[in-house]
């Protein structure tokens, strides 16, 4: 069975949270403690904390005349539509892994 690789937790940070991660890709993947020291030895900071960063450095390009619920809609869904690429992007290098390790046996 494939386990996640350090770069797997390093292309999900900060889009999915430890919790999210373990849901999506259960024995898959480390445990939620793992995962979350791994983003405060790696990033220095929670997946939470640096979605909160993005989200509080967009109000920085955003135009003030915009309605801020709309663009807080926009960046949710923006930031969601990076998580779905990244997890598509896994699951499509586990569905390879495990049909070349059945092609070996």
């Amino acid at each position: 069975m494939y386990a996640l690789q350090e770069s797997d937790y390093g292309k999900l940070f900060p889009y999915m949270t430890p919790r999210q991660i373990k849901e999506e890709f259960g024995d898959m993947a480390m445990s939620e403690r793992w995962i979350s020291q791994y983003n405060l030895k790696n990033f220095k900071k929670s997946a939470r904390t640096a979605r909160c960063e993005i989200i509080k450095n967009s109000y920085t390009v955003v135009d003030l005349e915009s309605n801020t619920k709309e663009w807080n809609v926009y960046l949710a869904e923006t930031i969601d539509k990076i998580a779905m690429k990244k997890k598509k992007e896994i699951w499509e290098r586990i569905d390879f892994w495990e049909k070349h390790k059945l092609s070996i046996c």
